[in-house]
């Protein structure tokens, strides 16, 4: 198989950029080499279950310090019951802190009243558009003595006493935001953090470690919480970094600095960054960074492929030419009547007219790409 182009940890490390950090090695983990990562205001990690995604994630809190991220874990947030403690571990509560911190800092004189910064919360909620479901948040006033004698985090824990109104019932209710469902959850940490960025001041660095948000959620619920992300990604001193297996969050991402994780024999975390390609950018596919990172071995990056090499040769028929110089004659297939063509010539005619016969399997698929990625390497297609 030809090796696609990547760019490898000792790659990274020659970059002299200040974005590049030195995750260090962790006890206990699969983070047993140091890993030099470069992060972009959006970076993606996808990779398999158990490649270590999630250590790396923790890895990257241990260099950067806890007190400059937001972490939003994949596992399951018990909102209610950890906004009443001091945990540092909760997400929601991690965010109302330093949204908190924030707002104090930039305030000259404090009134107390959070009624406007509520509502913008609420409003970056509803942008989500979860249909007949709104949040409320009902704020407490303090006076400014009061705010002298807390700890910011003690804040955290107390300011909000929040429901989400489900319009399901015929009339407004009340629902305890620990009795909805996570992927709520996960929205209304989304909406806090987007009034972080809004109010933010331009030197203050903010760096948001989300694990799998596409978890719990409607694929067009995942596209709108992918462009909130983005979207506050392209703000000054902000870095976005998610986690993902898939591939639906990849097509959404594909336009961004994407990094495959995965573990050598020895059972370390490896991060490649996808950006070596068989497609030129502008013929980019996600289908080809699925097949990259995941092993998903389909039909459509064949097609993709397929389709690039037909527009350097100027017709199908040229590709097959090729083609028949490396598939044996063995697996020839007879799509129109008294011409014989390649498997993957074939494979390409079935998926662009959507015949009910299909005599092929998995593994001709993955040769079909083979032979394509071969085609344009012995060309020069790809640098």
């Amino acid at each position: 198989m030809v090796k696609i182009k990547s760019k490898k940890s000792e790659d990274i490390a020659d970059d002299t950029s200040k974005d590049v950090i030195f995750v260090p090695v962790q006890e206990n983990s699969s983070i047993r080499n140091e890993i030099p990562v470069k992060l972009s205001s959006y970076t993606v990690f996808a990779g398999e279950n158990n490649s270590g995604k999630t250590n790396l994630i923790k890895a990257i809190i241990s260099k950067i310090g806890s007190d400059k991220v937001i972490y939003i874990p994949a596992e399951r947030i018990d909102a209610l019951s950890e906004m009443k403690t001091s945990s540092k571990d909760d997400p929601m509560r991690d965010a109302v802190s330093k949204l908190l911190e924030i707002i104090l800092d930039n305030t000259p004189a404090i009134s107390g009243d959070f009624g406007e910064l509520f509502k913008n919360i609420e409003t970056n909620f509803s942008s989500f558009g979860v249909a007949k479901t709104n949040l409320k948040l009902n704020s407490k006033v303090f006076d400014k003595s009061e705010f002298e004698k807390m700890l910011k985090d003690s804040i955290a824990s107390k300011i909000l006493d929040y429901s989400v109104i489900d319009q399901y019932y015929g009339e407004d209710k009340k629902i305890a935001v620990n009795s909805v469902g996570q992927g709520i959850q996960r929205l209304i940490i989304t909406a806090i953090i987007q009034e972080i960025g809004k109010i933010r001041t331009i030197g203050r660095e903010l760096v948001i470690l989300f694990e799998e948000p596409e978890i719990y959620l409607h694929p067009k619920l995942k596209e709108k919480l992918h462009n909130s992300l983005v979207a506050l990604s392209l703000q000054q001193n902000v870095k976005i970094v998610v986690t993902t297996h898939d591939p639906y969050f990849i097509e959404l991402a594909k336009d961004n600095k994407i990094y495959h994780v995965w573990r050598d024999d020895s059972g370390s975390t490896c991060i490649d960054e996808v950006i070596g390609k068989f497609l030129p950018k502008e013929w980019r596919s996600f289908n080809e960074i699925n097949y990259r990172v995941f092993g998903v071995c389909g039909r459509d990056y064949l097609n993709d492929m397929y389709g690039y090499v037909e527009s350097k040769l100027g017709g199908w028929k040229s590709v097959d030419n090729e083609l028949a110089k490396i598939e044996t004659q063995e697996k020839q297939r007879s799509y129109f009547p008294n011409y014989k063509m390649t498997m993957t010539s074939y494979i390409r005619h079935e998926v662009h007219h959507k015949t009910n016969e299909v005599s092929y399997g998995p593994a001709d698929v993955d040769s079909g790409i083979r032979n394509l990625e071969k085609i344009i390497s012995d060309k020069g297609y790809i640098s």
